[in-house]
């Protein structure tokens, strides 16, 4: 009976291990994760110039093509109209 006694806790003892080790490889693999994610005000820094339009406080964004599609800018032909 003894002999089943110290499989049994040997087995125990080999699931908590392997359980602590993949607790600790899912725990690093989420602060990796986290801690080399930037902030959205710093993922993406845009170029800026001044406006040649003359109006004071103003200025041009220029949006990589990449940049533009990810936040959902849309382009479309301006029509004279009433």
């Amino acid at each position: 009976m003894s002999e089943v006694l110290q499989t049994r806790a040997s087995r125990r003892g080999t699931i908590l291990r392997w359980t602590a080790s993949a607790a600790v490889v899912v725990i690093a693999v989420v602060a990796a994760r986290l801690l080399g994610r930037q902030p959205e005000s710093q993922a993406a820094p845009m170029a800026m110039s001044s406006d040649s339009s003359g109006v004071a406080g103003r200025q041009t964004v220029m949006l990589s093509p990449a940049e533009a599609h990810r936040i959902g800018v849309t382009y479309a032909p301006v029509l004279m109209g009433p």
